[in-house]
């Protein structure tokens, strides 16, 4: 099973830029997508269910899971009026497993939003662990955090996405029983990033951010196979990843 995550950071620009070619040789059987800053489902993606929650503010946040396989069931937010307005999470359900898309917020410059983005990780958490005691989850999607040095450039540790408190919520995720895909199979690989500024240099200097990720419940430990980071792609401020997992198509 090929599952794909990619912020597109505004699906209609993302389009311009070659979105489908790549979307469309990606084969996925899951592609879920943030930050599409669109209020309305695509016209026509053969062959794909798609799901989408809408952000009330036209223009920001919103995301979106196109799947081969239909859900027994689909979700949306996390049920707090305070945090369900901006279209921030799809959850898919199946017989095995769960899978979850999400688009962390991002505290902003000078940290202004940094409360709401604490009080949103822990809601987040205690859904998702929820989630984890009625079957295994899997969560992709941009959580606007590099949670190691590993994962930032050596040279801008001080930046937003590299703060404290946030880096020990994200931990506290981990700890209710998942896995980063990626640093699994490549635990000391450094200068892998999917997210650099726009109009720095900053990708052809590779000074970036691993900010996306696929997390899998501990259950799913012996099902993953591979993660990839798809650097070459340059469609949006991100880059694609995928994850490769052994759930066969009799357990969807």
């Amino acid at each position: 099973m090929k599952m794909y995550s990619w912020n597109v950071n505004g699906l209609n620009s993302c389009i311009e830029k070659g979105f489908f070619s790549f979307f469309n040789s990606s084969d996925a059987d899951f592609f879920c997508i943030q930050e599409t800053k669109y209020q309305e489902v695509l016209p026509s993606l053969p062959g794909y269910y798609q799901f989408w929650n809408f952000c009330s503010k036209k223009g920001y946040s919103g995301t979106a899971i196109f799947t081969k396989h239909k859900p027994l069931s689909v979700s949306y937010n996390i049920g707090n009026d305070d945090f369900d307005v901006e279209g921030r999470i799809i959850t898919l359900e199946y017989n095995s497993f769960f899978l979850v898309t999400v688009y962390v917020p991002n505290s902003q410059l000078g940290i202004s939003r940094i409360n709401y983005r604490m009080e949103w990780d822990e809601l987040f958490i205690d859904y998702i662990s929820n989630l984890n005691n009625i079957k295994p989850v899997i969560i992709c999607g941009d959580f606007n955090i590099a949670f190691s040095e590993l994962d930032v450039c050596h040279s801008i540790t001080s930046s937003l996405e590299f703060i404290d408190d946030q880096r020990i919520e994200f931990e506290n995720l981990l700890n209710v029983g998942f896995i980063d895909s990626y640093r699994y199979f490549y635990p000391n690989v450094g200068n892998s990033f999917t997210w650099w500024n726009v109009g720095k240099d900053s990708k052809a200097n590779n000074i970036g951010w691993r900010l996306d990720y696929f997390l899998v419940s501990d259950f799913l430990e012996d099902k993953i196979l591979d993660a990839h980071i798809h650097s070459q792609v340059d469609c949006s401020d991100h880059c694609p990843i995928s994850l490769d997992i052994n759930i066969l198509e009799v357990d969807l």
